[in-house]
């Protein structure tokens, strides 16, 4: 009797010993599958970019993570991550006006002629700072600026904090190619709750 009760123990043993391992390998497939899905959505879907800087205050601020959606589709108003070969870094900034348009400043209100349009249109712009007397790009560019059509290919951008952006009005358009894709409204609207996610990225 005591010798079928070991017998009994071991193969129990040796029952737990076999569920032990397989949970194990389920664990370790389950996070392999995860660590995947993350580094397909990362290279093709998702990128994650630190903000550095004032420039699209307040909209974005200093030392905020952001996650970039990659799409080759930029919208008049998008808030977009760039690369800029002229500072050899990358830039994040307002889509403002799209190859074909023509635009220009004026007393810090910028016009837009949309492409095929016949007259220009002042854009109500309430994601703006705008301080006149204290841009710092003003010995580049100056408030007042334009007109100018956008070039095939490219589109034109802004910092919303406009006396603390060197933006389009400095470095000119920015190629397509050259966007790694949009920031969108819900990122920035969720960003500080989001801050684990990006982190992941």
């Amino acid at each position: 009797m005591v010798e079928n009760n070991i017998k009994l123990d071991l193969r129990e043993e040796k029952i737990y010993s076999i569920r032990d391992f397989w949970s194990w390998m389920n664990f370790f497939v389950v996070l392999l599958c995860v660590l995947g899905a993350f580094t397909i959505l990362r290279s093709g879907v998702f990128m994650c970019v630190q903000v550095s800087g004032s420039s699209m205050y307040p909209t974005v601020t200093d030392k905020d993570y952001l996650l970039v959606q990659k799409t080759d589709v930029v919208r008049r108003g998008d808030v977009i991550v760039f690369y800029s070969e002229t500072l050899d870094r990358l830039l994040i900034k307002r889509v403002i006006a799209l190859q074909g348009d023509t635009i220009y400043t004026s007393g810090g209100d910028v016009y837009l002629k949309k492409n095929g349009a016949d007259d220009f249109e002042k854009i109500s712009e309430d994601y703006t700072r705008l301080e006149h007397s204290t841009w710092r790009y003003a010995h580049a560019a100056g408030e007042e600026f334009g007109p100018m059509k956008i070039p095939e290919g490219k589109v034109f951008v802004m910092g919303d904090n406009r006396t603390e952006s060197l933006d389009s009005r400095v470095l000119g358009s920015v190629s397509l190619a050259d966007v790694q894709g949009i920031v969108t409204q819900f990122v920035i609207d969720y960003r500080y709750n989001l801050q684990f996610l990006y982190r992941i990225f």
